[in-house]
């Protein structure tokens, strides 16, 4: 996939990178957008771990979570086996983390739906564990309710505790899968909906937001 646009995006993460302090960034912003892609063009050259969390148990994202987790720091055990809590996931990742490292967990709503304490457990890992090591740690969602709830509210638990924000607005994307691409057409909430449209010829297809194009 070939990523075009967002430099300001970029730009904006790239600074907050080049502190050497904890970061904890938030991204938002509707599906489809190219949240997920942004985040992955930022980490491509930089040590990380990404982590897309799933609508499974939260055991099962967390099994999932360790053996990427354990691949990284080349733990075979941790491979195998996971983590059982988000409370070891924490105190894991304050031992062995011994330089700059982007911590990205995207779709951070799914881990929401399985368990309603999530906000809470992790402002506890940030505040015992991770806001003085030298880590970025990104959580990406696209369920804004979610994240206004749970993050950017006086009440939210992880009030406070954010160094920066994101809310990721349309661009332009270009999907290429062989000789066919697909373009998302993406609208705002003035009557349209989201469009996937199949072209079998090369061309491109602009996104607009409102009443012009981006």
């Amino acid at each position: 996939m070939k990523f075009i646009d967002g430099d300001r995006e970029l730009k904006n993460l790239n600074d907050c990178w080049a502190s050497k302090d904890a970061q904890l960034i938030v991204i938002y912003g509707r599906r489809r957008i190219g949240k997920t892609e942004l985040i992955k063009h930022f980490i491509k050259d930089k040590p990380h771990i990404y982590f897309l969390a799933q609508q499974i148990s939260e055991a099962e994202n967390l099994k999932i979570l360790g053996k990427i987790v354990g691949e990284y720091f080349d733990d075979l055990l941790l491979k195998e086996k996971g983590f059982d809590n988000w409370s070891i996931f924490f105190k894991y990742l304050k031992k062995h983390i011994r330089e700059r490292l982007i911590i990205a967990i995207d779709e951070f709503p799914y881990l929401a739906e399985s368990n309603k304490g999530i906000s809470s457990i992790f402002q506890a890992g940030w505040d015992e564990h991770l806001k003085d090591l030298l880590i970025f740690l990104i959580l990406c969602g696209s369920s804004l309710a979610m994240m206004e709830r749970e993050v950017f509210s006086f009440k939210a638990p992880l009030y406070g505790r954010r160094t920066g924000q994101l809310r990721k607005k349309a661009s332009l994307i270009d999907w290429e899968r062989g000789k066919r691409k697909e373009y998302y057409c993406l609208f705002s909430k003035s009557g349209f909906t989201e469009a996937l449209i199949k072209r079998t010829r090369e061309e491109r297809i602009l996104l607009f937001h409102k009443d012009r194009m981006v």
